[in-house]
């Protein structure tokens, strides 16, 4: 009996989300779900069990991470706008000879991957309710075909305080935490949203507890860009942006942050901006914007 393996190279990834199948184009993925084992003594005065038992009915939220290329395409914004809405949707894995499901997925952390003279990327964390394995033609609607042009990272303006500090600029990072609890399933209380199979149960509901837009901005230390060197300041504007054209790419305006800026000592001295948004805005999409086509 012949063996088909599944290949990394071969694997494509799909979202599904109100009926609607959205390809992505996936550079590296990795995907997992464990299961809580308790265990308990069965000594009695007669047997002197040393090994305990074990008895395992629950699974954990399965986690998954992939990196994707942004696209100048509207139809691949889709996974940035349910990052953004935190709104849940099931994942598709495809090998050659297989295919995964993850069910009732959310994105935990999007990181936006800056790099000059490069094409602009999403790094993607997320958890879901159910790793399956199914044996199906991937449910949905296709979205109608776009060509693929890939954002790339041509140039960056960065202000903060309204200042310009675009040049000589090292390193930028920008992540969007979504801190998400699910709802246990020890008690019977806590069971509303628990889904049983196979006696196994999964959680099928989560909470969010918190958001967190945070990043770093490096740059080049010279005599002529030192005035916030070791410095501080808890209310500040924040301005990004990154990308090509006018305009394909990122684009971070945040009217409120604090950042600390310290000196650090390497082959060329550098001073970094650690910042977060401290302000609460009325739509996130008013900050955080990926601007295609």
């Amino acid at each position: 009996m012949s063996n088909s393996f599944n290949f990394l190279k071969e694997t494509k990834l799909f979202i599904l989300h109100d009926g609607v199948k959205y390809p992505l184009l996936v550079e590296s993925i990795s995907f997992s779900q464990t299961f809580t084992d308790n265990s308990y003594s069965n000594k009695t005065l007669h047997t002197q069990n040393m090994f305990e038992q074990s008895v395992i009915t629950t699974a954990n939220p399965a986690d998954f991470s992939f990196k994707i290329p942004a696209l100048k395409s509207s139809n691949y914004r889709i996974l940035f706008d349910l990052a953004l809405s935190i709104s849940s949707f099931d994942l598709y894995i495809q090998t050659g000879s297989s295919t995964f499901k993850l069910e009732y997925s959310v994105v935990t952390n999007l990181s936006f991957d800056i790099s000059k003279n490069a094409v602009l990327s999403f790094s993607v964390q997320g958890q879901a309710s159910k790793l399956l394995r199914v044996f199906q033609t991937i449910p949905g609607s296709d979205v109608n075909s776009q060509s693929i042009e890939y954002c790339r990272n041509l140039k960056n303006t960065v202000l903060v305080a309204g200042g310009d500090i675009s040049r000589l600029l090292s390193r930028i990072t920008v992540e969007l935490q979504n801190q998400v609890s699910w709802i246990p399933h020890q008690t019977i209380q806590e069971s509303i949203g628990i889904e049983t199979s196979s006696d196994t149960t999964y959680s099928s509901k989560y909470s969010v507890d918190k958001r967190v837009l945070a990043g770093n901005i490096t740059q080049y230390l010279t005599d002529n860009n030192n005035n916030n060197l070791q410095s501080w300041n808890s209310n500040t504007s924040l301005v990004i942006k990154a990308g090509e054209g006018n305009f394909f790419g990122f684009d971070f305006n945040i009217p409120k942050c604090s950042f600390t800026n310290r000196l650090d000592v390497q082959a060329v001295y550098t001073q970094s901006y650690d910042w977060r948004m401290t302000e609460n805005p009325t739509s996130l999409g008013d900050v955080i914007k990926y601007i295609t086509l």
